[in-house]
């Protein structure tokens, strides 16, 4: 997703240019390798940042808005669980944001799903990220399939 992100943000080049993926895998895009942004966090937790993943919150929402909610302090009723579940559906926050007339937040959220970022690299460069992906993140209990 990151690389479809980074292409739709960016509008750097497409990912099927010569190029732009092998530098992305190496890390020499705009904001860095994307692995060692994201290692320490996994490495090194800390007690004042929650991580949480998008596929996480897609797959239990309930149980990740009460780990939010408990994170930052606050409990949460079974009927604000269910407010805030509505509320985070991702056809409702971009509804929200083009109600408010924030047309460019709306236009960067695209789909609301997960895997994006697979349906724009090829077979090749699937196997090369993942490949990486294994060697990078050994050892974290990240599996980049999983979701």
């Amino acid at each position: 997703d990151i690389a479809g992100n980074s292409v739709n943000l960016e509008a750097v080049v497409s990912t099927q240019s010569t190029g732009w993926f092998e530098d992305f895998v190496a890390g020499y895009v705009c904001y860095g390798d994307w692995f060692d942004f994201v290692l320490p966090y996994w490495q090194s937790p800390r007690p004042n940042i929650l991580v949480i993943s998008y596929e996480g919150i897609l797959a239990e929402p309930e149980k990740n808005i009460i780990r939010i909610a408990e994170f930052l302090g606050f409990s949460t009723t079974t009927a604000e669980v269910a407010e805030i579940k509505e509320k985070i559906q991702f056809k409702n926050m971009k509804k929200e944001l083009v109600a408010k007339g924030t047309d460019t937040a709306a236009s960067i959220m695209r789909k609301g799903h997960q895997g994006e970022g697979r349906e724009c690299l090829t077979p090749r460069q699937k196997r090369l990220f993942y490949e990486k992906f294994k060697k990078r993140m050994a050892n974290t209990g990240i599996d980049l399939y999983s979701y």
